[in-house]
């Protein structure tokens, strides 16, 4: 084939990939999906767990504030926890692989440590749940109480079917 066809050719070809990618983007413009500006989120948007609160408790917008303000807090706190916790059980597991792992003194200073930080994210959780209550009337906590119970029990059934998955 002379090389004035094998040009044609690849002329054409490279012509028609740019006609179907144009046609491609296109129809990916075109239908694209509505995408809003995150910073003009309203707050459902943004903290969808605060806005699913303040609609099921029927919470003011000042509870409101105060319970956001709350659950910051709290996660902050036992983010922090959880951390340490995190670097405890690595220390302990180190020390495990260690030669030294016959050592009962630092096994029961590490056990110890980790079972305070347990502690700590347990005792956080009480005074969290103190507050929360403190900001609620008696019938937005009794709402919160049964949705507390689905959560918690949803999540113990999601995890046990997880775990059950994972032993099959």
């Amino acid at each position: 084939m002379e090389v004035s066809k094998k040009y044609k050719w690849a002329l054409g070809g490279l012509i028609v990939m740019v006609l179907l990618n144009a046609a491609t983007l296109f129809t990916i413009w075109i239908n694209k999906p509505d995408v809003r500006n995150w910073r003009n989120a309203d707050d459902r948007d943004r903290n969808p767990a605060q806005h699913f609160m303040k609609e099921r408790l029927d919470l003011t917008d000042a509870q409101s504030d105060s319970v956001e303000s709350l659950r910051h807090a709290h996660f902050s706190e036992v983010r922090q926890n959880r951390d340490s916790l995190n670097k405890y059980r690595q220390a302990y597991l180190e020390f495990i692989m260690s030669d030294e792992s016959g050592n009962k003194a630092k096994k029961d200073s590490l056990l110890n440590l980790i079972t305070g930080q347990y502690h700590q994210i347990e005792s956080a959780m009480y005074q969290h749940m103190a507050e929360m209550k403190e900001v609620l009337n008696s019938e937005q906590q009794q709402k919160f109480k049964k949705v507390l119970k689905n959560t918690v029990f949803r999540n113990q059934h999601d995890n046990r079917e997880h775990r059950e998955r994972m032993h099959r």
